[in-house]
């Protein structure tokens, strides 16, 4: 009796660690759904971009799905949005590459798109899903999760998204301060400005070099005239 309680203990602890309030996600790609929870399960549907899914739960990187009357499971780093209670509300996302105001001495830099999450876990609310291309200050890791900040807020992005870890040369790259201006190029045929143009050649130079903004006009305009 004791040993069959201890079972039944397991069990339930079992299933609550798959446990997770259900939300609906709409795929962004095509995706496989498995029988279980292993890219060794065999696959029992192929669901086009744009499909919707309801999502019972999660365990390790699988979100286990509903779909034709049967639970299967999906995994989690295929690309997806994800939908509140059916509606079209998005998570929020980055849609443009983010770059933090200032460097860090270890940051990252998303190969993908990527959801940042509140907690190390997959089980956890996704804060924000951001585009590929950001860059994202390391500050920590726990098991195979990071910890990076995103708009002076500390995330979390699963380690098997796709990333690249910058080096010191890199990251002094990109932000480096741009180049200064080139100097405006040095020209002599402004006779419209301070002299008369002594030829018809001289005349149409100094015409167009003045309207370009190449000859250094005084205050007043002279007459654009020759006399």
């Amino acid at each position: 009796m004791r040993y069959a309680l201890a079972f039944l203990l397991a069990l339930m602890l079992a299933l609550n660690s798959l446990a997770q309030t259900s939300y609906r996600i709409r795929l962004d790609t095509d995706a496989n759904l498995r029988e279980s929870y292993s890219l060794d399960s065999n696959i029992v549907a192929v669901l086009p971009q744009g499909a919707e899914v309801e999502v019972l739960g999660g365990f390790n990187r699988w979100l286990k799905v509903a779909h034709a009357d049967a639970e299967l499971w999906l995994a989690d780093w295929v690309q997806y949005t994800q939908l509140t209670e059916g509606t079209t509300l998005l998570v929020p996302a980055s849609l443009e590459p983010h770059k933090p105001a200032q460097p860090s001495q270890t940051m990252i830099r998303l190969d993908t798109e990527a959801n940042l999450r509140e907690l190390h876990s997959l089980d956890s609310e996704v804060v924000i899903r951001v585009a590929e291309g950001s860059l994202l200050p390391l500050t920590g890791t726990v098991n195979r999760w990071l910890k990076v900040v995103f708009a002076g807020r500390e995330l979390w992005l699963a380690d098997w998204v796709m990333h690249s870890r910058l080096s010191a040369e890199e990251i002094a790259v990109i932000y480096a301060p741009p180049p200064p201006p080139p100097p405006p190029p040095i020209i002599d045929n402004c006779c419209l400005v301070d002299r008369n143009c002594t030829s018809d050649e001289e005349w149409e130079r100094g015409f167009f070099d003045f309207h370009a903004n190449w000859c250094p006009a005084p205050e007043a305009m002279t007459d654009m005239s020759m006399s």
